[in-house]
């Protein structure tokens, strides 16, 4: 991306991957990828290569947290569907995590639009920014926090550096951040020469896999038998991301951590809890037959990437 695709798309999403995958891991590390996103002059003098390499590097020594991914996907379902908040109120933190759920969903109201004719939802900074300030003026956020946030909004052009704040008042309340644990990762194949997760459901040939998947599988099958017939490849889609996609090594572990990742496992599956863990321990089983029919069908991506590549 950086050579011969789209640099500023590049540091647009270097900047949402610091806040969607690292957290509330080490914020300092979080503000200078922002800040450098932020200023092209800088990355110029000192050469953007070098810069995004030294700034993946720093990002891949640090434990993973995804937290305020499954806060916006929570969010996300709350706005869309407010049902969605019963469920959450019945779990061990129901009283922290509803209530920082219904926060999110409305600050996806407050500082999202819809964009016509188009599946996503673009972002109001200024709407952001009046929010932030309020927060600094209730003492809710300090003025490097609202500094961070702000800048960080205008960077990605994504909600997540919004529900930072959030997520620390709500990690605190529930009993402060855990450690880092390892988490043991199956090895990935490569797809002519491409690791086999690139293949994914948010792609078009990861999408075909998917639903060739759901035809072969007689478990998948049988969970997806009762769904409508148009929602079954996003439920495919969503115990993929969490079998494959959501496993990180080292994952920072707390309750807060735990919960969210285990109500956006549910919500997005269309199932109680108990039952989403055993669908995604039934994707995961899955995965070689997943890699098998990535390699039937990706290779014609591959090619063309190569192509662009050399």
């Amino acid at each position: 991306m950086l050579r011969i695709s789209d640099p500023e798309r590049l540091w647009r999403r270097l900047c949402v991957c610091a806040f969607e995958d690292f957290g509330l891991v080490d914020l300092g590390v979080t503000a200078q990828v922002t800040a450098v996103a932020a200023s092209k002059t800088f990355r110029m003098v000192l050469g953007e290569g070098r810069v995004v390499r030294y700034l993946i590097g720093l990002l891949c020594a640090c434990p993973k947290d995804r937290r305020l991914d499954d806060l916006a996907a929570l969010g996300s379902m709350v706005f869309a569907d407010p049902a969605y908040l019963r469920l959450l109120e019945d779990g061990e933190l129901g009283g922290v995590i509803a209530p920082l759920v219904h926060e999110a969903a409305r600050l996806l109201g407050s500082c999202e639009r819809p964009v016509p004719r188009r599946s996503f939802r673009s972002i109001v900074p200024e709407a952001c920014e009046r929010i932030l300030a309020a927060m600094e003026r209730d003492g809710r956020i300090d003025a490097g926090m609202l500094e961070l946030c702000v800048k960080a909004v205008r960077v990605s052009r994504c909600i997540l550096p919004m529900l930072l704040p959030i997520a620390i008042e709500a990690t605190d309340e529930a009993g402060g951040r855990g450690e880092a644990q390892e988490q043991e990762l199956d090895p990935v194949p490569l797809i002519d020469g491409v690791p086999a997760y690139a293949f994914d459901g948010f792609t078009r040939s990861g999408r075909a896999v998917l639903a060739q998947l759901g035809k072969e599988e007689p478990e998948l099958r049988t969970l997806l038998a009762p769904l409508p017939a148009g929602a079954r490849i996003d439920v495919l889609h969503h115990l993929l991301f969490f079998a494959e996609g959501g496993r990180c090594n080292s994952l920072l572990k707390d309750p807060l951590a735990d919960e969210l990742t285990l109500a956006a496992y549910a919500c997005g599956a269309r199932l109680s809890q108990d039952e989403a863990l055993g669908a995604i321990g039934l994707m995961r089983r899955a995965l070689p037959a997943v890699h098998r029919l990535r390699a039937v069908l990706a290779p014609s991506v591959t090619h063309l990437l190569k192509e662009e590549l050399s």
